[in-house]
């Protein structure tokens, strides 16, 4: 992994941590971004998408696993764990 790689991988580990009162260990993320923009030939708008994977790379069914629970979660299929 390159040095910005490794920063990222930090920064984001560090995050997650800082979400949860309770100590767990991390087992893996998928960090998805998109950046809009225009097409330097043909100034036609463009979007760039960008992943990143805790550690550089996880495999597949985790990942997976890891997108499929962020659908249903958005989509309203996943309760919140309640705190009492």
């Amino acid at each position: 992994m390159s040095e910005d790689q490794l920063q990222l991988d930090d920064a984001v580990q560090e995050f997650v941590k800082n979400q949860h009162d309770s100590p767990g260990v991390l087992t893996g993320y998928v960090l998805i971004s998109a950046e809009e923009g225009f097409h330097p030939d043909d100034g036609a708008p463009a979007t760039n998408y960008t992943f990143a994977l805790m550690g550089g790379d996880l495999p597949a069914h985790v990942i997976l696993g890891l997108l499929d629970y962020a659908q249903a979660a958005f989509r309203g299929g996943v309760r919140p764990v309640s705190d009492e």
